[in-house]
């Protein structure tokens, strides 16, 4: 719908991650809490975080192991050309509290008597994800960080005047790194078929060193 209303007034609309190198991308920021029954899981903000111990586990698994699954969630190459930009890029694995673009989840400041809008928002995918896989991953790194207490680290006090990258700069890295990892083996079984498979390493070459692409 939106690229045939734009057609209307002769313009192209594009969801591609990075169309302009000299202009900001296209982010999929996604804005996540859990509820059990009518209860906000994240809601109770007591803590510094300012969202819950459950929250806060749920937002360290997805911190811990967010590279192991952006081969899904940032599935284009030229998702990675958006991450590593110098322009409001969620290149940092970081969290902050503070309104910023440059933490991969920032933690919004809930008014009070809103507890139950509770939330964090993750800011890593883009439209070229599949979104079904692209959830499930997310929810699976997050149970996992439930699972297993994930101790939440300190808040990044990084701004646009001081950023280091730190999220993986090509498509290659990160795939590499879903393979090996063993996150999300009870849930998918990508990894196994991309293992097997004695092309992927001069597939990936070939992305990579692709200037075309």
């Amino acid at each position: 719908i939106v690229k045939e209303i734009a057609m209307l007034s002769n313009v192209f609309a594009t969801f591609m991650p990075k169309p302009f190198e000299e202009f900001e991308g296209n982010g999929m920021h996604l804005h996540i809490s859990l509820f059990k029954d009518d209860k906000n899981l994240f809601s109770q903000n007591s803590l510094k975080s300012g969202i819950s111990k459950e929250g806060e586990y749920f937002t360290a698994g997805l911190l811990k192991h967010a590279v192991d699954f952006m081969v899904i969630s940032n599935q284009w190459v030229n998702s990675y050309k958006r991450i590593a930009a110098d322009n409001e890029s969620s290149s940092p694995i970081s969290w902050s509290n503070i309104p910023n673009n440059f933490n991969a989840i920032i933690i919004p400041q809930i008014r009070k008597g809103s507890e139950d809008s509770s939330r964090i928002e993750f800011r890593i995918p883009d439209p070229g994800c599949n979104p079904y896989l692209t959830f499930a991953a997310i929810i699976t790194a997050g149970l996992k960080g439930m699972k297993n207490k994930y101790k939440l680290e300190k808040p990044s006090l990084i701004n646009c005047f001081s950023v280091t990258m730190t999220a993986s700069g090509s498509f290659s890295k990160v795939a590499n790194s879903f393979i090996s990892s063993r996150t999300f083996d009870m849930s998918l079984d990508i990894a196994s078929l991309m293992k097997s498979s004695k092309s992927l390493p001069k597939l990936l070459d070939f992305i990579d060193s692709s200037k075309n692409l």
